[in-house]
């Protein structure tokens, strides 16, 4: 499922998923995704901050 996040995946097995999958899942994988994405920025930068003492 994380191809699908990034965009990487081969032509033929791309396809093949394509025919296969809902839509749904993937969005839903994907506002999961980018949230966790998100969330782990704000973390490194609320970490880095706090180590400048801000």
């Amino acid at each position: 499922m994380a191809w699908s996040f990034f965009g990487i995946r081969r032509g033929s097995r791309a396809r093949d998923d394509v025919e296969r999958l809902r839509p749904v899942p993937l969005v839903v994988a994907g506002v999961l995704l980018a949230a966790a994405f998100v969330g782990g920025l704000v973390s490194v930068a609320r970490l880095a901050a706090a180590g400048l003492g801000a």
